[in-house]
C-alpha cells in the first residue's frame, strides 16, 4: 500500500507526494514497493509548534487543542500562548494520555528589536526554571498595565465601563485586544469584533497601546537559561524593508536565536526563499506553526502546515525530550 504524505497522485509504479498548502514545494517521489526518503525525513513529520488557547487570545481551551492535535495525527505539538505559562502543565498531562502526541512546552514572548515589536516562540524549556518564572512575572505586569491603558482610552472614546471590567474578576488574567473586542460586542457597545478592530483596536487606532517589552536578546537569554530553543515567530509579517528584515534575522542569530518560523500556511514563495537563504546564511534551523487562534481563521487551521524546505534542519531535531 502506498504511503501518503500530503496530497498525492499515482503515476505508474511511483506515487507522487507534495507538501499540503505548499504549492511551491518540490514533489517527492516514492516507489510503491521500496524505500522512500520522505518517510524517513523528520521534516515530513506532522508538526504544529505555534497556536493559542483561552489562556491568552485563542478561543479554545487547552483540552480541546490537545484533542484536535491528537485527532490530526500530529507528532510534535505546542501551545504557545502570549506571555504566559498558564496551561502548560495541563497540556503536558493531557498529551501524555494520547498514543503518539509529543507535547513541547511553549510560549510566545513579546520583545522589541530596534523599537519594533517582535514575537519570540520559546520551545522545549523548563517552565519552572527561575528564568521562566521571572519572565512570566515581568510580562504579566507589562500586559496588565497595557490592558488598563487600553480600557481607559476606550472609555474616553465613548464606551462605558471598560476599565471597571478589565479590573474585575470577570476579565481574563491577560486581556489582549481580542478580549476587549469580544467584551464590547458582548455588552452591545459595538456590532462585531471586526468593527471594533477597524475603528478602535487596530494598528494606529486609539486602543493600539504600546508596552515596554524587554529587548530581544534578553528574551532569548530567558529561554536558553531554562534549557529551551528560541524561534523568531512569523518573520514575514513584520512591516520591514528587505534590508531591515535581513538585519533583524542577523541580530536574532547573533543574540543566540535558534530558528525561523518558515513552514507556515500561505507564505509567498519569494518570501519563503528569502527566509531559507537567511537560515542558511546564519546557521538557523526552521520551525513549523499554524498560529491558530480561532476556527473563523480557516486559513490557519490547526496542524495544517507545509513541510520544511529540504535544506533546513527541523527545530524539533534539537528537542531534549
Amino acid at each position: 500500500m502506498s504511503r501518503i504524505l500530503g496530497v498525492f497522485a499515482a503515476a505508474g509504479s511511483m506515487t507522487q507526494y507534495s507538501d499540503s498548502l505548499n504549492s511551491d514545494a518540490e514533489a517527492v517521489y516514492c516507489p510503491d514497493d521500496g524505500p522512500c526518503d520522505a518517510v524517513g525525513s523528520s521534516r515530513y513529520e506532522r508538526v504544529d509548534l505555534h497556536c493559542h488557547s483561552l489562556c491568552s487570545d485563542g478561543s479554545l481551551p487547552v483540552s480541546e487543542l490537545i484533542n484536535r492535535a491528537a485527532a490530526a495525527g500530529l507528532k510534535w505539538f505546542s501551545i504557545t500562548d502570549h506571555d504566559t505559562l498558564q496551561g502548560q502543565e495541563e497540556a503536558r498531562a493531557l498529551a501524555a494520555q494520547t498514543d503518539d502526541l509529543h507535547y513541547v512546552t511553549g510560549v510566545e514572548w513579546s520583545a522589541v528589536w530596534n523599537g519594533v515589536l517582535v514575537h519570540l516562540v520559546g520551545l522545549d524549556f523548563d517552565p519552572n526554571h527561575p528564568a521562566s518564572q521571572t519572565a512570566a512575572t515581568r510580562q504579566l505586569r507589562a500586559r496588565r498595565k497595557r490592558a488598563v491603558r487600553i480600557a481607559q482610552k476606550l472609555d474616553r472614546n465613548g464606551f462605558s465601563g471598560v476599565e471597571d471590567w478589565v479590573r474585575s474578576e470577570d476579565a481574563p488574567e491577560l486581556p489582549g485586544r481580542p478580549h476587549f473586542a469580544r467584551h464590547l460586542v458582548a455588552t452591545g457597545q459595538i456590532g462585531s469584533v471586526d468593527q471594533a478592530f477597524r475603528r478602535f483596536l487596530g494598528a494606529g487606532k486609539a486602543g493600539d497601546v504600546k508596552s515596554h517589552w524587554p529587548e530581544m536578546a534578553e528574551v532569548i537569554d530567558w529561554v536558553h537559561a531554562a534549557g529551551g530553543q528560541v524561534v523568531l515567530a512569523h518573520p514575514q509579517r513584520y512591516k520591514l524593508t528587505g534590508r531591515k528584515r535581513r538585519q533583524l534575522v542577523a541580530d536574532f542569530a547573533e543574540a543566540g536565536g535558534d530558528a525561523l518560523e518558515i513552514a507556515v500556511p500561505g507564505m509567498p514563495p519569494n518570501t519563503k526563499q528569502l527566509l531559507v537563504e537567511l537560515c542558511v546564511d546564519h546557521g538557523l534551523a526552521g520551525s513549523s506553526g499554524s498560529d491558530f487562534h480561532d476556527d473563523s481563521q480557516h486559513w490557519l487551521a490547526l496542524g495544517q502546515v507545509p513541510a520544511l524546505p529540504r535544506n533546513i534542519q527541523p527545530i524539533w531535531e534539537k528537542f531534549a525530550i
